[in-house]
Formats: structure tokens, C-alpha cells, sequence
């Protein structure tokens, strides 16, 4: 009809309504440019806003297990402290000091953080995260999850200085089993022939012992500077992330 219309307008060299046809046209199209875009636009924000919520979850799920990771830290490095005072201190021994539980929490417990970056995870390796349409937000993201990567990795090197030099000894020099008593699930090692006790002052007040309590309070002090930096940058996050789902809510 409107391909008619503009012959008819032509043939008659009637210019003003040819012009009129095609600005109606060029405008039809304009307008319906802007419509899908608009569309793909308001698409594209409920999907982003999908993800931002996902993300929000996985960063204070993270958050949770922060704190529980921080809080055993702290349960080993008080320990640890506790064990170096009785090996400087042997002739000032309280009676009741429980020294098995002493000895598993700071010498052979060890903790390990977990993250929980599954949706990140995700949009990173699908090339999807340019949905989130916040360059800092995705910086800050990315930032954390290679703070995550780092920790790690210095958890692992702690594993390693666990392996090498505090469990062979403790198994060398003390009653592990012992220890069964105070593993999470009350299990642990199984119950053998009851030990003799060990002499607890001569395993506290010995330099190997004192030397490998002072590394493994190094390794969790600097291990809870660690994790104090990853909770800093978390909560910056997740403040940016609430702030953009704010903004795309208005």
C-alpha cells in the first residue's frame, strides 16, 4: 500500500508527498529500532539483575564461611599461644590445663577457607560477564576471585609445612590417638591399647616442639591477615553489587 502510494506520488511529481513518504518511513523505522532496542535493553537488565541477586547470595554464603574460617584460625593461633606460654613457663603448670586438646587445636588442626564464586565462576567461563553492565562491579569481582586463588594457594604451602614438619613429629614424639576425642565428628583415629601418658613437659618444654609451634602461629597469623583482606575486599564488593541492584531497580 505505502510502495503504491509513493509510485502514484512520483508518477504525479507530486515531491512533497514523496518526501513526506519517506520521512514516515525512515521515522517507522527509527521508531521501531528504538522499540527493539529498548526491548533488548530492558532483556538485558532483568537477566543482569538475575545474575546480580545469584551473586549476592554467593558472596554472603562466602561471607559466612569468612567468619567460620577466621574464627577457627583464631581457635589455633590461642592455642598456640597457650602451648608457647607452658613451654616457657614449665615450673608454673596449672593442674587442670586439658594439654591433649591444647595440642590437637594448635598443633595438629589445621583450617581451610572454602569460597563460594560458583555464579562469577560461571559467567566468567561462559564470556557472559559483560551482562553484568558495571565495569567496577566486574573489576571488583574479579579482584576478589584472584585474592580467593591466591589464599589457596598459601593454604596449601601451610599443608605442605604441616605434611613436612609437624605431623611426622607429633606421630615420632606423641600419643596422636590421643586426639580422637577432639576431631570435629568425635571419631578420629580409632581407639587402641590406652597409651601410658605422654610427659607433657618434656614434649612442651622441648626446642623442636617450641620451634614448630612458633611456625605454624606464623603461618596462622599471617593467614588470618589474609582472610581480614578478603573479608575488606568481599564487603566492598557486595556493597557495589547492592548499590547496581538499586540502581537498576529505580
Amino acid at each position: 500500500m505505502m510502495l503504491r502510494k509513493f509510485r502514484t506520488h512520483i508518477h504525479r511529481q507530486d515531491w512533497f508527498a514523496v518526501v513526506l513518504d519517506v520521512l514516515v518511513v525512515v521515522v517507522g523505522i527509527i521508531i521501531g529500532l528504538q522499540a527493539t532496542e529498548w526491548n533488548q535493553a530492558r532483556l538485558d537488565r532483568l537477566e543482569e539483575m538475575k545474575y546480580l541477586r545469584a551473586l549476592d547470595t554467593d558472596l554472603e554464603t562466602s561471607h559466612i564461611q569468612l567468619v567460620e574460617s577466621m574464627e577457627r584460625y583464631n581457635l589455633i593461633r590461642q592455642a598456640l599461644i597457650r602451648l608457647a606460654e607452658l613451654g616457657d613457663n614449665p615450673s608454673n603448670w596449672p593442674v587442670s590445663e586439658n594439654f591433649d586438646e591444647l595440642i590437637w587445636q594448635g598443633l595438629w588442626d589445621l583450617a581451610f577457607l572454602e569460597e563460594h564464586m560458583n555464579v562469577y565462576k560461571d559467567l566468567e567461563s561462559s564470556g557472559r560477564m559483560n551482562l553484568i553492565d558495571d565495569q567496577e562491579l566486574r573489576r571488583g569481582l574479579s579482584d576478589l576471585n584472584s585474592m580467593y586463588e591466591r589464599f589457596g594457594k598459601t593454604e596449601h604451602d601451610v599443608l605442605q609445612v604441616q605434611n613436612l614438619h609437624i605431623d611426622g613429629y607429633l606421630a615420632d614424639q606423641f600419643a596422636i590417638r590421643n586426639f580422637s576425642p577432639y576431631t570435629p565428628n568425635g571419631d578420629g583415629l580409632p581407639k587402641g591399647p590406652e597409651p601410658s601418658p605422654p610427659d607433657y613437659l618434656a614434649f612442651l618444654t622441648a626446642q623442636p616442639t617450641q620451634s614448630r609451634i612458633a611456625m605454624k602461629y606464623i603461618s596462622a597469623t599471617s593467614a588470618k591477615s589474609g582472610l581480614l583482606s578478603i573479608e575488606t575486599k568481599l564487603l566492598e564488593v557486595q556493597q557495589s553489587l547492592r548499590d547496581r541492584m538499586s540502581a537498576l531497580a529505580l
